[in-house]
């Protein structure tokens, strides 16, 4: 059974600088605050802990930019953020980054840079980024269409739990796309897919978790 974090040794901790302590800090004011909400106190450890070079905390910042709530959204100042937690190999803050670079993609280069943001995300087994490589590769965007390789990309993501791998590797298996055709299996990863979206929907969109 988990024990509950010491948050007076937390606080003392990120009140000397400690970076880790600072993300923990802010994680913890966000998840005991109101629905919805990112206290001013959490943005201000988790800035201080981002400003130390703490990827974690970095993407945190780069997601609150992007928040439609209570306070500024600038994509801009989410980039930044996220640009520099992936220079530190941040999985989440590249296929982040490849994720922006979608949604204004307009030209063929810009749709490259999305596809190879994603792969760099999806060598580190990130379940989002390998969704959407999988999507990429199947219909050829950003690169050539290769629908074998995307179900492999689909199983490497239905690894990681993700219930759009699940689904759509049921599809597969329903309709015989790139494996043989097996109601078993479709069946099987359909009920995966489900299950796996149930247990989603019971959690807060924007949290992370605690570090210790």
């Amino acid at each position: 059974m988990n024990q509950p974090p010491d948050i007076e040794q937390i606080k003392q901790l990120a009140a000397q600088g400690d970076s880790i302590a600072q993300y923990n800090l802010g994680v913890w004011i966000i998840k005991n605050g109101p629905p919805s909400e990112i206290p001013q106190q959490a943005q201000h450890w988790l800035l201080e802990s981002a400003r130390q070079g703490f990827a974690p905390a970095q993407v945190t910042m780069g997601s609150i930019f992007l928040q439609l709530l209570d306070h500024e959204y600038n994509p801009a100042k989410a980039v930044y953020w996220f640009e520099k937690a992936s220079e530190q190999g941040s999985a989440d803050a590249q296929y982040r980054l490849a994720e922006l670079r979608g949604i204004s993609a307009g030209i063929d280069e810009d749709f490259q840079l999305t596809r190879s943001g994603l792969e760099q995300a999806a060598a580190q087994n990130h379940a989002a980024a390998l969704c959407q490589l999988a999507y990429c590769q199947d219909h050829g965007v950003g690169g050539p269409a290769n629908p074998a390789e995307a179900t492999h990309t689909w199983m490497r993501a239905a690894d990681q739990d993700a219930a759009r791998a699940a689904s759509n590797l049921g599809w597969r298996y329903q309709a015989g796309f790139t494996v043989k055709q097996d109601p078993v299996r479709a069946l099987a990863w359909y009920l995966r897919a489900a299950k796996r979206r149930i247990t989603r929907g019971r959690r807060r969109h924007w949290h992370r978790s605690l570090i210790y």
